[in-house]
């Protein structure tokens, strides 16, 4: 399990915190089931103090892993979604977990 963890901080190194993987993994299934989470839906989830949780997106943001979006049924709000790039390396991570796990 450790070489699993060395290989999610040196492919995916984004996610410093276990805040910062939450968000991720939130606004991912979110994505995968074709309901992107909004940041109001996100903060309702309660997966830390809003503030931290708001700080924790913003840095997101600005690494380029989650990218907003309009939403189609209302201007006024975001949809989040992961950013393709970020979506390749968790797709090449995963390939690799496995030959680890599995070796």
């Amino acid at each position: 399990m450790r070489a699993v963890r060395k290989l999610q901080q040196k492919m995916l190194p984004g996610l410093h915190t276990a805040a910062a993987l939450d968000i991720v993994l939130e606004v991912g299934c979110g994505q995968e089931r074709g309901h992107p989470l909004g940041t109001k839906a996100l903060l309702a989830l309660k997966l830390g103090a809003p503030a931290t949780i708001s700080r924790r997106l913003s840095r997101l943001k600005k690494q380029g892993i989650i990218k907003p979006r309009t939403a189609h049924s209302d201007g006024r709000r975001h949809d989040l979604l992961l950013s393709e790039p970020f979506r390749r390396d968790v797709e090449k991570l995963s390939r690799a977990c496995r030959k680890v796990l599995l070796s």
